[in-house]
């Protein structure tokens, strides 16, 4: 006589056996009993459906950033088409490149103020060009404020404003590097001229004799000599 098949503990008579679990599968196919996984392997297998829902939900979200990230270099490469077509000497037009400056993206404003401030010298337009090196000098930061100092002096120039230019470059000169300091100098001397202000042309012309920078000193002790004999009694 056959003995009656043992059961497991809590199962009544007669009742289908549970299906295993993964975690029974993948421990069997281990030959590990479920009891004998590690706890994370454990916790893995039994929630499988909701990590798998949640790296979807991962995998979802890259995607989207990553598309986001296309659609802008995409809209970048276009304004960079935009803006060279527009650089173009030929097709240099002021009024479309203050156009194009004004929706440009962050990272090709400055360089579309760069080259809206050229065109508008130019073409003559000497007040956009010294309003565009403003904007340039305001958003430009440290690096290029002494760049843009020069560019807005020299259109304020232009324009007649010689006084303003002398100005700026004395605030400009206040903090700037070896690097910029014969520049702002020399372009202080032309200002101070234009000016009328005979005294700050030749302590600029005087200076610029003591600067490293300086290649032309026969031309500067001329302009001197030309300064001091306007002022002198005899004269």
């Amino acid at each position: 006589m056959n003995a009656p098949s043992k059961q497991n503990p809590g199962t009544a008579p007669g009742a289908p056996s549970a299906t295993p679990g993964l975690g029974a599968e993948l421990g069997q196919s281990l030959g590990l009993d479920q009891e004998q996984l590690h706890p994370a392997l454990q916790f893995l297998v039994d929630n499988i459906k909701l990590v798998a829902a949640g790296v979807v939900a991962l995998l979802v979200l890259v995607a989207a950033f990553s598309g986001f990230d296309a659609w802008q270099a995409s809209k970048l490469r276009d304004a960079q088409n935009e803006l060279a077509t527009l650089s173009v000497t030929d097709a240099e037009d002021p009024a479309a490149l203050a156009a194009f400056a004004g929706d440009a993206p962050d990272a090709l404003r400055l360089s579309a103020l760069f080259v809206l401030a050229e065109a508008a010298q130019a073409d003559g337009d000497h007040a956009l060009a010294a309003e565009t090196w403003a904007r340039i000098q305001a958003e430009g930061g440290q690096t290029l404020t002494h760049v843009a100092a020069l560019g807005r002096a020299e259109a304020l120039m232009a324009e007649g404003r010689a006084v303003e230019a002398l100005t700026l470059l004395t605030q400009a000169q206040q903090n700037a590097g070896e690097g910029y300091n014969t520049l702002i100098v020399r372009a202080k001397a032309r200002a101070a001229e234009l000016a009328g202000d005979t005294s700050a042309a030749v302590a600029a012309y005087e200076e610029l004799l003591t600067l490293p920078g300086t290649t032309d000193e026969a031309f500067v002790t001329h302009k001197l000599a030309q300064l001091k004999a306007s002022t002198s009694p005899s004269s």
